[in-house]
């Protein structure tokens, strides 16, 4: 049985005496990879051959990922790290499930969705009489023609979806803007029940 919490070197010595009783899955594994054997071990591309042994396997990915100098790498920078120096089939799958189940790594993973407000439909009430619920918007950023360089819109919501244009500044506040409202709208159409603005 392997033992946790070894050392790189020792590490690398499990790992080496693990391929002795092994001989036969190695030799399996020679039939689809270039194997070589060197010093008694077998290697693939240079680097050592860890058998099918989970938990050597899953102790391997720790010493790579989850030691505080290394720091809970990726699964780009942890695989590239464990093939400078060990090889086994789907390595890639093992190293991704691995980090996939690292509570530190999902503890301080980084949401990237982010969650959309719910919606709220402003509906049209029944029976409404035009100019009871308006929307008021400014276009800013004109060119100045008689002395105004912005326009306030105020559009009937419910009934028409008809527009009133007024000029107006940008340099101006909302109590400027009411007195436009009521010198270009409240005549016509008196004070609104709503008012959609941003």
């Amino acid at each position: 049985m392997f033992i946790c919490s070894v050392s790189v070197d020792s590490l690398w010595g499990h790992v080496a005496a693990a391929q002795e009783p092994a001989t036969s899955s190695i030799q399996s594994l020679s039939r689809a990879f270039p194997i070589t054997s060197h010093n008694h071990h077998w290697w693939h591309s240079g680097c050592l051959i860890v058998v099918d042994d989970t938990d050597l396997r899953r102790e391997i990915v720790k010493q790579y990922h989850d030691t505080p100098t290394i720091g809970h790498p990726g699964v780009t920078s942890t695989l590239f790290s464990i093939s400078q120096d060990y090889w086994w089939p789907k390595m890639k799958d093992f190293v991704q499930q691995y980090i996939k189940g690292c509570a530190t790594c999902q503890a301080n993973k980084v949401d990237t969705t982010r969650s959309k407000p719910p919606l709220f439909p402003i509906s049209p009430e029944h029976n409404a009489t035009p100019f009871s619920m308006i929307a008021v918007d400014w276009i800013t950023k004109l060119p100045v023609s008689q002395g105004f360089d912005s326009i306030m819109t105020i559009t009937d919501h419910n009934v028409s979806k008809m527009a009133i244009f007024v000029p107006c500044k940008e340099s101006q506040g909302a109590e400027e803007m009411a007195w436009l409202y009521i010198q270009h709208v409240l005549p016509y159409y008196g004070l609104p029940d709503k008012v959609i603005s941003d």
